[in-house]
């Protein structure tokens, strides 16, 4: 609450506040302080492109004020996740602040809405392994694609007439994805989804699975 009302006080509009999350195992035992390095993802940089590729709020850790909820309800039905949703909406139309401290216990267990997290050491053993296994794992990044392809569609209708051209032009080219064939569909991956943030590796992975 207090970094809210502070970035409030420095400029008015729409406002997320999130934190990070301590990651802990079924029975709360404690994996990793920080969820975000356990994935090794950072909450910089905040770009509306990057925001449609990932989320990078966790729900229990958001915060928003009045101007962020006015803004991001109604919430359509449709959209793949509410928390994702939210962040956009904060990238696109204000600001979003990221704390580093772990307000929430994020508890791992087989039934997870969201599945298992691995975690990413980052070692080059691990890379490599997640290069030969790309094609396996081609129907889940397809799925993901689809959820996120999803919502930059539903987001692009909701707001089409307040977003820059370039925006607008970047979500609707992201919302055909799904659509493409094979060399098509890569090239675009390649042009929106593979940011510099992710690393060679990663971005490799994305390219051999899309």
């Amino acid at each position: 609450m207090t970094a809210l009302l502070r970035e409030e006080a420095r400029k008015s509009g729409p406002i997320l506040v999130h934190t990070d999350l301590r990651v802990t195992d079924s029975k709360l035992q404690v994996l990793d302080q920080s969820l975000w390095h356990y994935l090794k993802i950072s909450p910089e940089p905040v770009t509306l492109q990057r925001l449609v590729i990932e989320n990078i709020a966790t729900g229990p850790t958001i915060l928003m004020n009045r101007g962020l909820l006015e803004k991001v309800c109604p919430i359509p039905d449709s959209v793949p996740h509410h928390d994702w949703w939210i962040t956009l909406v904060a990238a696109a139309f204000g600001r979003i602040v990221a704390l580093p401290e772990a307000t929430v216990l994020y508890r791992r267990h087989s039934g997870n809405h969201t599945g298992e997290y691995t975690k990413m050491t980052g070692g080059f053993g691990q890379q490599a392994q997640k290069i030969l296994g790309a094609p396996a794992r081609t129907s889940e990044l397809r799925r993901w694609l689809a959820a996120s392809a999803k919502q930059a569609e539903i987001f692009l209708n909701r707001f089409e007439g307040e977003l820059p051209r370039e925006a607008q032009v970047m979500l609707r080219e992201y919302s055909e994805i799904p659509r493409l064939g094979l060399f098509k569909r890569k090239l675009r991956v390649c042009r929106l989804r593979a940011l510099p943030e992710h690393g060679i590796v990663r971005n490799l992975g994305l390219l051999l699975r899309a």
